[in-house]
C-alpha cells in the first residue's frame, strides 16, 4: 500500500456500513467509515493513527472487499536531463 493512493468504499463495504453484517470491530469500522474517494490512505491513516489504526487495518478491509484502489499513486516525475 502506497500512502499516496486513494481508495473507495466497494459495494460490500457501502453494505457494511448500513447493516453491520460482518459485525467489524470498532477500529475497522471506523476506518471505513473515514474511506471517502478522496483522501488518499496516508491522510486517512494519520487521522486514525492515535487510535491505534494502522495500515493492517487497511490491507484487511482491502483483503476482504469492502475497500478498493480507485486511484494509484502517481507515477514518480524522472529526473530532468541535464546537457
Amino acid at each position: 500500500m502506497n500512502p499516496q493512493e486513494i481508495y473507495v468504499k466497494t459495494e460490500k463495504g457501502r453494505e457494511e456500513i448500513q447493516t453491520r453484517r460482518s459485525q467489524l470491530p470498532p477500529t475497522l469500522r471506523t476506518l471505513l467509515i473515514m474511506i471517502d474517494g478522496r483522501s488518499s490512505a496516508g491522510e486517512i491513516l494519520k487521522q486514525v493513527g492515535p487510535m491505534g489504526i494502522t495500515a493492517d487495518a487497511l490491507e484487511q478491509l482491502i483483503a476482504q472487499g469492502l475497500v478498493a484502489l480507485d486511484r494509484p499513486a502517481p507515477a514518480a516525475q524522472p529526473a530532468s536531463v541535464v546537457k
